[in-house]
């Protein structure tokens, strides 16, 4: 049978070199493994809780930024003054426009009292026309020219050759009669 073994501070061991070096060597192998693997798990560790953490920020940032929450960015900022300032600009634009038509209307409305006042300066010449003299060559001209007037225009113009005195003026390079002189 074996023999009990006795340890104690002065008991003494006898172990070759190499033996001891191995030991020493493979405590340290050992300890450089495990403070190697005790620091991986803190790394990673520590990489989920920062994961988790951006992770939470993301989701509140997701929720909250759609609903105005987060306040917004200078560049929405200035956007926003800029749509703000082309919805003032289309109101403007708006209301110009409907003055417009208001002009239009009025445009309307004045075309046809210009077209009427001219149908009525048109009557007016033609009554003028009605009492108009005109100078001919000959007496020949006068009533062949009568003649043509009668076939062709309204019976409500009378058509007279005469031959008299008369005042003339020559307007434009066309002689016309100004007033006749009756004796």
């Amino acid at each position: 049978m074996s023999k009990p073994l006795k340890i104690s501070e002065e008991a003494a061991v006898q172990m070759p070199m190499k033996t001891v070096a191995s030991l020493i060597a493979m405590v340290a192998i050992g300890t450089w493994a495990y403070f190697g693997i005790i620091e991986t798990q803190n790394k990673i560790s520590t990489t989920l809780e920062l994961m988790e953490k951006d992770l939470k920020e993301n989701t509140e940032f997701r929720i909250k930024w759609p609903r105005g929450q987060l306040g917004s960015l200078p560049a929405d900022s200035e956007q926003f003054m800029m749509i703000e300032d082309l919805y003032k600009t289309t109101d403007k634009l708006n209301k110009h426009i409907e003055s417009m038509a208001l002009n239009k209307v009025n445009i309307e409305f004045l075309r046809k009292q210009m077209d009427k006042v001219l149908e009525d300066i048109e009557k007016l010449k033609d009554q003028a026309r009605d009492k108009e003299h005109r100078i001919q060559n000959s007496m020949a001209q006068c009533l062949r020219g009568k003649r043509e007037a009668e076939r062709t225009f309204s019976e409500s113009v009378t058509y007279k050759c005469w031959k008299g005195k008369a005042k003339t003026e020559i307007y434009m390079g066309e002689k016309s009669i100004k007033a006749i002189i009756l004796d």
